[in-house]
């Protein structure tokens, strides 16, 4: 199963197969993530957005929005997801 975790001490995202969630993510969190809907991050930003926002360009990651949340990315201010 692919994951994307965000590294707090870099500040980037890293995608890859990933064997264990964040510590601060429990298995209720993790079961309340599936159940969300998908929004999109970049590799390099703090935001989440839409599939059709104008401030997502050339790296759209898909990724639940409860995880996007617990991971400290905060809602895009020009498509509002």
């Amino acid at each position: 199963m692919i994951k994307y975790v965000k590294n707090a001490a870099l500040g980037t995202l890293v995608i890859g197969a990933v064997l264990m969630m964040p510590n601060r993510l429990h298995a209720a969190q993790q079961q309340e993530a599936v159940k969300s809907e998908v929004v999109y991050v970049s590799k390099t930003g703090s935001k989440y957005h839409r599939s059709t926002c104008k401030s997502l360009r050339y790296s759209a990651i898909p990724i639940d929005r409860q995880l996007a949340l617990q991971m400290e990315y905060t809602p895009c201010k020009v498509c509002r997801p």
